[in-house]
């Protein structure tokens, strides 16, 4: 995938994974006041009063961004590092889940405030497995080598 599409599409998963934030989300959250108080304050007022009664499940208003911006992540590292190989593309793209998943952990162990949810764990580390496993599946199929065989 050319760069230039994998950047469009990384703006777009990192868009969409903000406006379900915004519109589905409690307003006391730190990126809603955050575009509260810019210019885009009463659109977004706008926007959450005509969503048209469109519901959303709790736990996917509350974890899809979370996969969406892990998605936006590594489309945007594979865009990037797919001149430096398989290697570099799978090392660069770990870091935004890893982050994630161990910011979930540590919840879990009262080592970091918030609440530890299985499901975020779930949407920040899913994106990455089948990175990994589409990086991995692709190799094998062209080029006939295993991961731990490419320089």
């Amino acid at each position: 995938m050319r760069a230039t599409l994998c950047l469009f599409c990384s703006i777009l998963l990192l868009l969409s994974g903000g406006m379900i934030y915004i519109l589905f989300r409690e307003e006391e959250l730190l990126l809603y006041s955050f575009a509260t108080d810019t210019f885009l304050g009463d659109i977004i007022s706008s926007l959450r009063r005509a969503h048209f009664g469109i519901g959303m499940p709790l736990w996917l208003a509350n974890s899809l961004p979370d996969g969406l911006w892990s998605c936006s992540y590594i489309l945007l590292m594979h865009g990037l590092m797919r001149p430096l190989g398989p290697k570099s593309m799978l090392r660069w793209a770990i870091v935004i889940p890893l982050l994630g998943a161990t910011s979930e952990l540590m919840q879990a162990l009262g080592l970091l405030p918030g609440v530890f949810d299985i499901i975020d764990l779930l949407f920040y580390t899913l994106p990455y497995i089948l990175y990994f496993i589409y990086i991995t599946q692709n190799i094998n199929h062209h080029y006939g080598q295993r991961i731990g065989e490419i320089s």
